[in-house]
């Protein structure tokens, strides 16, 4: 194994960030302190005395996922007067998972990403959540969910475990700064619109002053969307190398001139429409068209966050769906789409305990559920049952709201972002590092071939 494939895997652990377990506040747009710019509604931990049955969890350490376990184990646990449930492990990403197994920490239940799961499950971290012997009732309960969502509960092309509970359907989304649109004259387009159109919208933007058109993350769910649209592909069926192709060259160049094209003789349709960024330029909105962001793509939960910035900052927020990339034919595009969820660890194996576990995930994913946490308001529901009802669709802060149906809409089809799972389980995460490295080469002035083979290279290194 090369230097360099050494140094990827050293990474895995390395990018694993312990946060602190203190924190653990959301603002609602609720209360006097939401309108005074500050931050300061906490979901305070409740428990149940003396409770028979006592879980743990870990979860992801922001404020925001600890404050949405939290008021699902307040409101469990009223419900429940036998159970008790405390959040005992906050993580940085799922690497932390090896290290509390080895030390016989693991909770019983843990927070998991669809997108980085199959490494820990395909190695036995989590029980399957599919085999009804042991979670009864799971086929019923997992044929309410959005199919694009339980496919990404698989750890292999060749598995059928589930091997946790969907916690969200999360589509792309493209965020709009209705003020700077207005202020720039251009038109606020609807849920409907497609690729052509959104690079219209973005021409215009930049013609009237903007500094770019939007923030365009640098994320794997995000260049997988545009790879599928341009028709490319990382892997064949059969695990082979298959980014050498037209298709994937032609998304490259994409991309390098969306960011880097330098303009001709002034013309502003000629230079570069975005900025990677993880959105807080479209938050630092000056009241003014000229150096703004308008736009920004990026998923529901981080909804929260660019509301509490538009109300905070005096301009107006809305949302729509990811612009339809219309294939050839005139199908429609695509878009990536993926979750969060939970899994029941192989540490619980109490059969009291595991049924409790089993019985408050499938609760927490449940319309009652998804109600009780609605006010949060960083929740698509998972369940198909109420893409189109439940409160998270009247979700708002302050009094400013946005267009739910920009998070379900059908004008785009989902797609499967756990593209390296038809390689051996042990080679996944290093793959999965290494389409980073590719993509980090756009406009930096290396061509797609020089870009390409080194990714060949590294990936041949890697499957030996």
């Amino acid at each position: 194994m090369t230097k360099r494939i050494k140094t990827i895997l050293s990474g895995i652990l390395a990018a694993a960030t312990i946060f602190s377990a203190s924190a653990c506040q959301v603002d609602t747009g609720k209360t006097e302190e939401s309108n005074s710019g500050k931050t300061s509604t906490s979901v305070i931990p409740e428990e149940n005395e003396n409770a028979e049955i006592q879980l743990t969890v870990g979860t992801l350490g922001k404020a925001d996922e600890q404050s949405l376990m939290q008021a699902w184990i307040n409101e469990y646990q009223k419900l429940n007067k036998n159970v008790g449930i405390k959040i005992t492990k906050n993580m940085g990403g799922m690497p932390e998972i090896i290290n509390w197994a080895s030390a016989n920490a693991l909770p019983d239940i843990v927070w998991t990403a669809g997108d980085q799961h199959s490494p820990y499950s395909g190695s036995g971290y989590f029980q399957d959540l599919s085999d009804e012997t042991v979670f009864e009732g799971s086929k019923e309960f997992f044929g309410g969910f959005y199919e694009s969502i339980i496919d990404s509960t698989h750890y292999s092309s060749e598995d059928d475990g589930i091997w946790f509970v969907p916690r969200d359907y999360n589509r792309l989304v493209i965020y709009i700064n209705v003020t700077a649109f207005e202020e720039a004259g251009v038109e606020v387009p609807g849920n409907d619109w497609t690729w052509d159109e959104f690079i219209s919208v973005c021409k215009a933007l930049k013609k009237a002053g903007a500094k770019k058109a939007i923030e365009w993350k640098s994320w794997r769910p995000v260049y997988t969307t545009m790879l599928t649209n341009f028709g490319g592909k990382y892997l064949n069926d059969d695990g082979s190398f298959a980014l050498e192709s037209d298709a994937s060259k032609a998304c490259y160049d994409f991309y390098t001139n969306f960011y880097a094209a330098k303009a001709e003789d002034g013309d502003p349709d000629e230079t570069a429409l975005a900025i990677k960024g993880e959105g807080a330029s479209f938050k630092g909105y000056a009241e003014s068209i000229t150096g703004s962001v308008p736009m920004v793509v990026d998923v529901r939960p981080q909804l929260t966050g660019y509301i509490q910035a538009a109300y905070n900052g005096g301009w107006t927020l809305d949302v729509r769906a990811f612009p339809n990339f219309v294939q050839e034919g005139g199908a429609e595009g695509y878009v990536g789409t993926g979750c969060s969820g939970y899994g029941i660890t192989k540490a619980c194996t109490d059969e009291k305990k595991r049924a409790e576990a089993w019985k408050f995930l499938k609760w927490c994913m449940s319309e009652k559920g998804y109600d009780a946490v609605a006010y949060l308001g960083n929740i698509v529901p998972a369940i198909k049952s109420m893409r189109n009802s439940g409160e998270w669709r009247e979700y708002a802060y302050g009094d400013m709201s946005v267009n739910a149906d920009a998070f379900v809409a059908e004008n785009t089809k989902d797609i499967f972002l756990n593209y390296y799972n038809v390689l051996p389980n042990s080679k996944q995460d290093s793959f999965i590092r290494l389409t980073d490295g590719f993509w980090d080469k756009v406009s930096t002035g290396k061509s797609f071939s020089a870009a390409c083979s080194e990714f060949k290279r590294d990936f041949d290194d890697l499957i030996q």
